[in-house]
C-alpha cells in the first residue's frame, strides 16, 4: 500500500505547467469522522484551490462498509470533472481518535520532501488558501502555517487566529467570541499553538515528531504537536491571509457516542496537565509543576464555591491523572529529550507569562476554543440552580451554627458584674 500511495502521489499533477513542475507537493491528509454532506463541500474547496501540485488522502474512521462507500460517491462526484488526481480513500477500521487517524498518512506516503495538510471533515478553504500557506511558510522559513479561521455562517466573524499560551497549558486568544473580522488581526506572526482543524507542516518536520501524540484521543492534540515543534526549533507561524471556514461541531459528533460534557472536559483537563508535565524542562518542572497543583486547586475550590460541580470533578480529575499517567508521562519525556534543539528558556519565551486562566477571570473574559465544551444548551440554567442550592445549604448551616445567638441574644461583654 506504501508502495502505491508513493508511486501515485509524487506524480507530477500537469506536464503542461512549469509551474506545477517546480512546486513542492502537498498531501491533504482529511481525517473523516462520519460523512455527510458538509464533505461535499471540504472537497469541492479542495478541487477549487489554485495550487498546481495537490495529492488529497481521505482518511475514514470506522468500519462501516455502507459509510465507505458514501464516501467514494462523494469523492468521484466531487473530482469527476477536475484536473486534480482521483484522492485515495483508506478506511481505519476503528476510530481511534483524530490525532492517530492523521498518523496513518506517515505510513501511507514515504519520503520527508513536500508537505502534508491536515485537516478536519468540517473545514472549507478559500481558493487561495493552500498557495498562500505554502509561500508564507517559505518566506519565513517556519516549520507549520495555520489560516485564520471564521464562522460556518458568518464569515465575516472570527473563530481563531492561533493561541497563545502560558506555562499551564492554558490556551488565550486575541480574538473575542463572534468578533467582527476588520482585517484587525491580519499580521503574519509567531504563536504558540495552531488549531489542528486545518495546518500545513512540512513533511519532514511531521515524521521527525512521530505525529501526533498517541495517547491524545481527542482535545489537547494541537497543543503538544506545536510544543514539540518549538522544541525542535521549527517556527509556529498564522497565516491570517489564508482563510477557512469551521463548522466546529467535534462535541455534537461524540455527544452522539455517549460522551457527556463532564467526561469530554475531564478528558481535555487530563491532557492538558500531562502535556504540561511531559514537555516543560527538567530544570523548569519543580517550579511549573507546583503552582500546576496549586492554581488548579484554587479553581477546584472556586468552581464549588459558584456551583459549577462539572469543572471541580475535570480540575480534580485532571490533577489526579499526574498519578494514573506516571508511565505515560515518562515514556513521552523520554521521546521528547531526543528531539530537543533548543534550550527551554527559548520555548519559554514564546508563552504567556503567569496563568492565563486567573487573568481572565480578572477581566471577565471569557474564552472558549474550538472544542467549546461549555457551549452546552442547559449549562448556565444547570449551574444557577447548582448555585441557588449551594448557598441555600449554606444558609441553613449558619442558622444552625448560630441557633444560640438566634435564641439568647449577645452576652455581655466586659461588664461589671451586678452587685450581690
Amino acid at each position: 500500500m506504501g508502495n502505491e500511495m508513493e508511486s501515485t502521489l509524487s506524480a507530477a499533477t500537469s506536464s503542461s505547467e512549469a509551474s506545477a513542475l517546480a512546486a513542492p507537493g502537498v498531501v491533504v491528509a482529511i481525517v473523516v469522522d462520519r460523512p455527510t454532506s458538509t464533505l461535499e463541500g471540504v472537497l469541492a474547496a479542495i478541487v477549487a484551490q489554485d495550487y498546481p501540485k495537490i495529492q488529497v488522502l481521505v482518511l475514514l474512521t470506522g468500519s462501516d462498509a455502507d459509510e465507505l462507500g458514501l464516501v467514494h460517491e462523494i469523492v468521484q462526484s466531487s473530482f469527476a470533472t477536475t484536473e486534480v488526481p482521483q484522492p485515495h480513500v483508506y478506511q481505519l477500521g476503528a476510530n481511534p481518535g483524530f490525532g492517530l487517524a492523521a498518523n496513518t498518512a506517515l505510513r501511507l506516503v514515504e519520503g520527508d520532501s513536500g508537505f502534508f495538510l491536515v485537516m478536519h471533515d468540517d473545514v472549507v478553504l478559500a481558493p487561495d488558501s493552500v498557495r498562500i500557506l505554502v509561500e508564507e511558510l517559505y518566506r519565513s522559513n517556519a516549520g507549520m502555517v495555520g489560516p485564520k479561521f471564521v464562522e460556518w455562517e458568518e464569515t465575516r466573524r472570527l473563530q481563531a487566529v492561533g493561541f497563545d499560551c502560558d506555562w499551564f497549558g492554558e490556551l488565550d486568544s486575541d480574538v473575542e467570541p463572534h468578533e467582527l473580522d476588520q482585517e484587525q488581526h491580519d499580521a503574519v506572526r509567531d504563536v504558540f499553538v495552531l488549531p489542528s482543524a486545518c495546518f500545513l507542516i512540512r513533511a519532514d518536520l511531521f515524521r521527525e515528531l512521530g505525529g501526533f501524540e498517541p495517547s491524545i484521543e481527542f482535545f489537547g492534540e494541537d497543543l503538544d504537536l506545536c510544543w514539540r515543534a518549538h522544541l525542535s526549533g521549527a517556527r509556529v507561524v498564522v497565516v491570517p491571509a489564508a482563510t477557512a471556514r469551521h463548522q466546529a461541531i467535534i462535541v455534537e459528533r461524540l455527544a452522539t457516542r455517549s460522551r457527556d460534557s463532564v467526561t469530554l472536559e475531564r478528558q481535555a483537563e487530563r491532557h492538558r496537565i500531562t502535556t504540561v508535565a511531559s514537555l516543560t524542562g527538567a530544570r523548569r518542572l519543580p517550579i511549573v509543576l507546583p503552582l500546576l497543583v496549586l492554581l488548579s486547586l484554587f479553581e477546584a475550590i472556586g468552581a464549588v464555591v459558584r456551583g459549577r460541580w462539572q469543572r471541580t470533578i475535570a480540575v480534580l480529575g485532571g490533577l489526579f491523572s499526574l498519578v494514573t499517567s506516571f508511565g505515560s508521562i515518562s515514556r513521552r519525556r523520554s521521546r521528547v529529550r531526543l528531539l530537543r534543539r533548543v534550550p527551554d528558556h527559548e520555548v519559554v519565551e514564546l508563552q504567556v507569562r503567569g496563568s492565563v486562566r486567573w487573568k481572565r477571570m480578572i477581566r471577565h473574559r471569557r474564552f472558549t476554543p474550538s472544542m467549546n465544551l461549555r457551549s452546552q444548551g442547559n449549562t448556565s440554567r444547570e449551574r444557577d440552580t447548582w448555585v441557588m442550592a449551594a448557598w441555600g445549604v449554606l444558609g441553613v448551616f449558619l442558622f444552625l451554627g448560630g441557633r444560640q445567638l438566634w435564641s439568647n441574644g449577645v452576652h455581655s461583654v466586659g461588664d461589671l458584674l451586678p452587685l450581690p
